[in-house]
């Protein structure tokens, strides 16, 4: 995963394995809120992506289900 900052934000840059296809994502995004975690070693950081495709949509969704 590779994060680049821009002036007013960021763009996370990444490749996700959908049903043997790879689905390439380049979002722009800002950072909404960080806090530090519960045990110390690391930050909880939010996102909020701007310009998202209905295809990043669904990649993000099927992203997120397979991580739980």
């Amino acid at each position: 995963m590779k994060l680049q900052f821009l002036c007013a934000g960021l763009t996370l840059a990444f490749s996700v394995d959908v049903d043997k296809s790879r689905a390439n994502l380049s979002l722009p995004a800002t950072i909404c809120h960080s806090s530090r975690c519960d045990s110390g070693e690391g930050y909880n950081i939010g996102l909020a992506f701007k310009t998202v495709s209905t295809n990043d949509k669904l990649v993000l969704n099927y992203l997120m289900q397979s991580a739980e």
